[in-house]
């Protein structure tokens, strides 16, 4: 349940984004909302471990994550005005029901025994507004109305047949399941979810390596989480500046023009190239530290150096997710949402694959050649799926988007 709710907010996250931002500056917009995201994992092991600590009690992990969520849910439907498009339009039709914000909820009782004026339906604003009051009066010489030319060919009012009530419907998981395979699609979901796998193998073998290697009590073990927090905070501000240097180095050897105010038409823009641009060094250096973190967790080195391992790792990891994260919604321009989504189901596939794994290798090899074997995989993977990547993607992305313009 915790996992439907914190992917559901982050497909959403990325969503908004990709509809805000023009591509040249997506990277900046992403490191701040990313950040953001990874401010509760961060301090999330502190605060359960101070608790557990304090009260002997491991149940107050859980307590302390309904008191986070339970406030998390009131403040939303206290104050959050529903904006979906199919229940109030561009904003004039005014919710209702439980899709109203629920202080406005606790008042209703007092507005409807003042007798307070309703708003006007949205039927009666459409066709306000399309006998404007100076129109209505006006003749010309013959009699008749003059025609008003801004309504020639206007497009349908996005008001019409909205009610203020939505509708509960179970989604369809079936057109993010499609894109994950799609050639292009497949290798970009790989590189933005097996990087956020191997970072959780990592998160998942903090807890027993500095309990029952080092000796550290709940509180301790919890404050280890921070330096892979550090990381990951540090990475989504290096990607955000990564993202939009590549953008604006491919841009400028393939000679085309960046449209800063309307965004870049992709199809016509090697966006692989751009997004994939320093990975393969990002890997490869990176598979160095995954090997070095394994045998100094089995070495039981001085604590530091774990951590510090640890805090790049989570950098690298960031740095990667968040890219290929940017492209695989680059991909889909006209899908943000279908797209992060399917880049939710990847990453979390991937992550429970190798957390699952992870104990009952450990007890058989032991972390140094786990990790090491961890390492070996995520490098020669990735690797081969950036050089498939940048070879044949936008030919792969081009022939989809020509069978999809003679399917209709």
């Amino acid at each position: 349940m915790q996992s439907i709710g914190g992917s559901a907010v982050l497909s959403l996250a990325y969503a908004v984004v990709a509809d805000v931002t023009v591509h040249s500056e997506r990277g900046r917009f992403l490191a701040p909302m990313l950040t953001a995201t990874n401010i509760g994992p961060c301090i999330g092991p502190v605060i359960g471990g101070g608790a557990v600590l304090a009260s002997g009690d491991p149940r107050w992990c859980f307590r302390a994550l309904l008191i986070f969520g339970a406030s998390a849910v009131l403040l939303i439907g206290l104050v959050q005005p529903e904006t979906a498009r199919t229940v109030v339009g561009n904003g004039a039709v005014p919710a209702k029901g439980l899709w109203r914000t629920w202080w406005s909820l606790l008042f209703a009782w007092k507005e409807n025994k003042t007798g307070q004026k309703e708003t006007p339906s949205s039927g009666e604003q459409q066709q306000h507004q399309r006998q404007p009051p100076d129109l209505e009066h006006q003749t010309n010489e013959t009699g008749t109305r003059p025609k008003d030319e801004t309504t020639v060919d206007k497009e349908p009012d996005i008001n019409t047949g909205k009610t203020g009530r939505g509708k509960f419907v179970f989604p369809n998981p079936l057109p993010s399941l499609r894109i994950v395979f799609y050639p292009d699609t497949f290798l970009t979901l790989w590189l933005a979810g097996c990087p956020y796998g191997l970072w959780f193998c990592v998160q998942t073998s903090i807890t027993p390596l500095f309990s029952r290697s080092y000796g550290f009590d709940t509180l301790q073990v919890g404050c280890c989480f921070l330096a892979g927090g550090v990381g990951i905070i540090g990475g989504g501000f290096i990607a955000g500046r990564l993202m939009d240097q590549n953008y604006k180095h491919v841009a400028k050897q393939a000679g085309f023009t960046i449209d800063e105010v309307r965004g870049d038409d992709v199809a016509r823009f090697p966006i692989e190239q751009a997004r994939s641009r320093r990975s393969v060094r990002i890997i490869v250096v990176s598979m160095c530290f995954v090997v070095g973190y394994g045998w100094a967790a089995e070495q039981h080195v001085h604590p530091a150096v774990p951590l510090l391992l640890q805090a790049y790792l989570g950098c690298k990891c960031t740095v990667l997710h968040q890219t290929y994260s940017a492209l695989i919604v680059d991909i889909f321009p006209n899908s943000t949402g279908t797209a992060a989504a399917s880049n939710n189901i990847t990453r979390c596939a991937l992550a429970a694959a190798g957390v699952a794994m992870l104990d009952p290798l450990v007890t058989t090899l032991g972390y140094g050649w786990v990790f090491t074997l961890l390492g070996l995989f995520d490098a020669v993977t990735c690797v081969l799926a950036v050089v498939a990547l940048r070879r044949w993607g936008r030919g792969w992305r081009d022939r989809r988007a020509e069978r999809l313009r003679e399917s209709g």
